[in-house]
């Protein structure tokens, strides 16, 4: 394959690895000027997770928020700040380096059972506790004269399998199902490519019978995005 420089390939390793975002979420001009600021890591991040809020809106009260909430309690994961749901239709999920979670409405509105949310919370902490923004950080910062597109996807899906490994463990320890999540993906696939290169290891799991059949939780298939209607607050309170 051609040798490509870097340099040329700055916004997408940025994005793949880096923000782990859709493309739509902000210009590639944006993305070029913030990490091109003299900003700390951490400042950038609340910059990029404050635009996509500005951008898109926060559903900050929804059951959705209050669910994500309860499952970083549960499993420990203590190096999330806070968890942050845009009100975006795409799927996507990813830890900034500031320490917050962000989940689009499009990724929570394909979750059929909490051990699909527990996986995707727990592989966003991974990279946290794995220090991927540091070591992409420090990639950037010194990167050899010539990388091959092939090269820059082997990084990228290394610290992608690392998270799904540890994530992995994380819902053993709990004793939840990691098989659920590929259900996620598999439904994911059929509107987005964002998860392609889980696709051989899915159909792997499903050949050799790891693929459990899939969790139907009622709640969540109830609309979630939404905070609890005036009606239903005021009877609460008189009941109290």
């Amino acid at each position: 394959m051609r040798a490509i420089n870097i340099k040329k390939f700055h916004r997408l390793i940025c994005y793949h690895v880096y923000l782990g975002l859709l493309l739509q979420l902000m210009s590639p001009k944006v993305i070029g000027e913030e990490l091109n600021s003299g900003a700390s890591l951490p400042q950038q991040a609340q910059q990029q997770v404050q635009q996509l809020i500005n951008e898109h809106g926060e559903l900050s009260a929804s059951g959705w928020h209050r669910r994500c909430q309860s499952w970083i309690t549960k499993l420990a994961l203590t190096r999330f700040q806070r968890c942050v749901i845009i009100d975006a239709p795409f799927a996507n999920a990813y830890a900034s380096a500031a320490g917050d979670l962000v989940l689009t409405r499009g990724l929570l509105e394909h979750i059929r059972n909490d051990d699909q949310l527990a996986h995707v919370l727990a592989h966003e902490h991974a990279h946290l506790l794995l220090d991927h923004h540091q070591q992409t950080q420090a990639m950037l910062a010194d990167p050899p004269v010539f990388f091959t597109k092939t090269k820059i996807k082997k990084f990228y899906r290394k610290l992608e399998q690392q998270a799904d490994d540890a994530a992995h463990d994380t819902l053993v320890e709990n004793q939840l199902d990691p098989s659920q999540v590929n259900h996620l993906w598999q439904r994911l696939a059929q509107t987005t490519s964002e998860h392609s290169h889980t696709h051989t290891r899915l159909i792997q799991r499903q050949q050799s019978g790891e693929l459990h059949p899939e969790m139907i939780d009622p709640w969540w298939q109830q609309p979630q995005g939404q905070p609890a209607s005036k009606p239903a607050e005021k009877q609460l309170k008189q009941h109290n």
